[in-house]
Order: C-alpha cells, then structure tokens, then sequence
C-alpha cells in the first residue's frame, strides 16, 4: 500500500466542460449553442483532448452571396464593360464582409494527433520555401521553365501534405441560437448525444 503524504496538495480534475447542449443533429451536424464549446475530446479518436483546448474561428458566408457575385459578373462579361468589374469586385467584398457572421469554438486533439498536425504543418511549410528557393535558384542561373514546373509540383505536394489526414471541420450555418458544424469523424460523433 502506498503511503500517504498528509502535505501533498488535493488532486482534482481541472478539465472544464463547457459543451452544455451541444448535440448531433442529422447527417453528421454537430449543433454547438452560443456561450458553449465542443466537448474536451479529440475530434479525430475521441480520446480525452489535451488542455487547454484550441479556440478555432468558424466563418460562414450567406449562399446568396457569390451566386449575386456570379450572376453580376457574368452581366458585366456580358456587356463588356470591363473597368465596371472592379468596382464590383470592391462592393461584392464589402457586402461579404457585413453579411459574414464568425464564432470562435475550442476543438479538442489528443496528445497525438496534435503532435501529427504540427508535424504535418511542418513539412508543407518546408516544402514550400523549398520550392520558392528553387525558382530564385533557377532564374539565377537562367534554368526558368524547369524550376518553374518543379515549384508548382512542390506547392501542391505541401498543399496536399497540409490536407491529408485533417479533420475538415467547416461552419454549415451560424445564427444566434449557435453554431452548426459539419465534417467531424465518425468516433466523434458517436460519442455525442442526438
């Protein structure tokens, strides 16, 4: 049996659960309410999440935007009236930007996930000033078209290196109510309550 030490201090659970009310809904949704967070698990394996939790910013953009962006473009391709697109462009982007609704959500990763997501951060960072030394590299000695095609290789290796294996969690609708989420694995999910 163990000794006990009368001046160790109490050992208490220090994780806080702030994911009242937060609930599955249909085909995978996730609904998170205002003022709460996602449960302290990681999203990937369900596992407890490391602490303190990453607070991540969901945005979500009303789908009528770029479909009035779309449709107004092609108009002005229509008419040839070239200059007037980037005035358009301007008032599509404001318009964007006053309609866009955000919310900040902590998203739990186990220990090795989270050493896994920095890893993979990593390479596709290396990668990519990897491949743009290799176009400063190559018009110095005036070896352009190689580099250039080695470069737009590179770039998409990091981008897939940055993509593979990530949960892509994205913000389907975001209101005053809360906040719905889309894309968590399948261990995740069967831990919540629908």
């Amino acid at each position: 049996m163990k000794p006990t030490n009368p001046y160790e201090p109490p050992k208490a659970n220090l994780v806080q659960d702030n994911s009242l009310g937060v609930k599955q809904c249909a085909n995978g949704v996730v609904f998170v309410p205002t003022g709460a967070d996602l449960p302290p698990r990681c999203v990937y394996c369900n596992q407890p999440a490391v602490q303190p939790m990453k607070e991540r910013l969901f945005f979500y953009t009303p789908n009528w935007i770029p479909i009035t962006f779309l449709a107004g473009a092609g108009l002005i391709f229509a008419f040839e009236k070239f200059l007037f697109f980037y005035v358009y462009l301007v008032i599509c982007c404001i318009f964007a930007t006053i309609f866009q609704k955000s919310r900040q959500v902590q998203v739990g990763l186990c220990d090795m996930h989270q050493r896994k997501k920095s890893n993979i951060f990593r390479i596709s960072v290396l990668l990519a000033i990897l491949s743009w030394m290799m176009i400063f590299v190559s018009s110095y000695m005036n070896f352009f078209p190689f580099a250039s095609l080695f470069m737009l290789s590179m770039l998409v290796c990091s981008f897939i290196a940055s993509r593979s294996r990530q949960v892509s969690i994205k913000s389907i609708k975001i209101d005053k109510e809360g906040c719905y989420l889309k894309g968590f694995d399948k261990r995740f999910l069967n831990g919540l309550s629908s």
